[in-house]
């Protein structure tokens, strides 16, 4: 997958050239089926991991068009009221969390009540409004709008940590003398692998480790980060990490694009299940669900599969809903925002009237 020349191509682009973390350039694909409706002949895509960077670009309209987030959003809002620039906001079917090595070689998060007291001690609504300034806080794993059957899953089932009022420090303790460890807190260095090193990457790490500190009481957090998402792959896969984040997207409009990826199969290297969690109630629950046609009975299936991952085993932690606040330039036609899928449609875009 790394050589474009190599790839099947059966959508309204191909890919022409990849330069890795720089760049990727589109240009329109003649065999596709409705390349009459194709406008565009190319699209560049410059990759620019840095926030302020990126931004930049898009004042200066090397950017046609860019997503924003926190001060920058609401800068771009007030500009899209003054018709300078246009706005679409897009629901993404995303979370970002924080997982846990349930096979930690360190033999610390092989407890639940030591994953739940790191799960509990840091504060979602103050990450989201000062660090990520994008998205909604997640006390649930399924986010907003997925639907079952003709309902929103979420107005069904209430995110599961909003009520919980157990002590961090209590558990810690409890999961350590479980474990016949010394439950002086102060003891404990654990170590985060972040994904990237970005000053989002660096931000996040920064609050998060701040807030197990303080909260637990906790010696240390020590920060593992790599620039090539491969290699946290291939960390993550052969389990050289204790604590570590990500996100996912999911692929259709049911739970279940959020809860099959937690079964014991897809812990194996390559696999979805990032925590290597393995339970095999929870096996049982996805195979009965996935023979269920009843939805009323679906529901209740998925919902005992979120509670044994947040509380009851406390494999992940969720950390916020992904949304998507894009902004363009009036000369930008039909980009559009799909549900599902890409985070953006190319195949009806055009630019009219660019100076």
């Amino acid at each position: 997958g790394q050589d474009p020349s190599k790839l099947v191509y059966c959508g309204p682009y191909t890919v022409s050239e990849w330069t890795k973390g720089t760049r990727v350039v589109l240009k329109k694909n003649p065999q596709y089926w409705d390349a009459s409706k194709v406008k565009l002949e190319t699209v560049n895509l410059p990759i620019i991991q840095d926030r302020n960077a990126r931004m930049k670009s898009f004042d200066t309209k090397e950017l046609d068009a860019a997503g924003a987030t926190g001060e920058y959003k609401d800068q771009y809002k007030k500009l899209a009221d003054e018709k300078k620039l246009q706005y679409q906001y897009g629901f993404t079917p995303a979370t970002s969390y924080i997982f846990f090595n349930t096979k930690d070689k360190e033999n610390l998060f092989t407890n639940r009540d030591v994953r739940m007291a790191f799960s509990l001690a840091w504060d979602k609504d103050t990450f989201v409004k000062n660090v990520e300034k994008a998205g909604a806080p997640a006390y649930g794993w399924v986010p907003n709008r997925l639907l079952i059957g003709n309902d929103e899953y979420r107005t069904k089932v209430p995110e599961e940590l909003k009520d919980i009022k157990d002590d961090p420090k209590q558990l810690l303790t409890k999961g350590l003398q479980a474990l016949g460890k010394d439950t002086d807190p102060s003891k404990i260095t654990v170590t985060f692998l972040s994904s990237g090193t970005t000053q989002l990457d660096k931000d996040t790490f920064d609050y998060l480790a701040d807030q197990w500190k303080k909260n637990l009481g906790i010696k240390e957090v020590k920060q593992d980060a790599v620039t090539d998402f491969a290699q946290f792959q291939q960390r993550v896969d052969n389990e050289q990490f204790q604590i570590s984040a990500m996100g996912w997207i999911g692929d259709y409009n049911d739970p279940m694009t959020f809860l099959d990826m937690w079964t014991s199969a897809n812990a194996a290297p390559g696999g979805t299940n990032s925590s290597k969690y393995e339970n095999k109630d929870y096996d049982a629950l996805i195979d009965q669900v996935s023979k269920e046609q009843d939805n009323a009975k679906r529901l209740d299936i998925f919902k005992q599969c979120e509670q044994k991952l947040l509380i009851d085993d406390a494999v992940i932690s969720p950390m916020y809903y992904q949304d998507s606040n894009f902004f363009s330039y009036p000369y930008v036609k039909d980009l559009q925002l799909p549900l599902f899928g890409p985070i953006y449609n190319l195949k009806t875009a055009y630019t009219q009237g660019r100076q």
